[in-house]
């Protein structure tokens, strides 16, 4: 792959079929063979949580799957952005723009992510 890509991740067309948690809570987004996931080493309370490949309880991992215009079954994890937490007692909502993910292998083309995932 050489050029791009930008994903607007939730709205139409996207589910949430997944919130999983046990101290730490993993939320995704699919859309047919694409997938986004954010996994928190914590519950996340409201706030700016900073994107890294490190687990932290101020960090958060995300990983895009079957990117649009990018080879199958390549995974791309999040190299730098924020995402925003709005967390109530019912719900928990992750909002994100312009997270920019990497193969693990180069760090060209860039798969760009924005979106809202979350659970009620």
């Amino acid at each position: 792959a050489s050029e791009n890509s930008s994903l607007n991740c939730g709205g139409a067309g996207w589910n949430n079929p997944s919130c999983a948690s046990s101290g730490s809570l993993t939320l995704q987004g699919v859309s047919g063979s694409v997938k986004v996931t954010l996994s928190f080493n914590t519950i996340p309370v409201t706030g700016q949580y900073n994107v890294s490949t490190v687990s932290g309880p101020s960090n958060v991992q995300v990983i895009v799957e079957n990117a649009p215009g990018q080879p199958s079954g390549v995974n791309w994890y999040g190299k730098t952005g924020v995402v925003s937490v709005n967390s109530s007692s019912s719900s928990i909502n992750a909002t994100f723009t312009g997270i920019q993910c990497v193969q693990s292998n180069f760090n060209f083309p860039v798969v760009s992510v924005s979106g809202n995932v979350g659970c009620n």
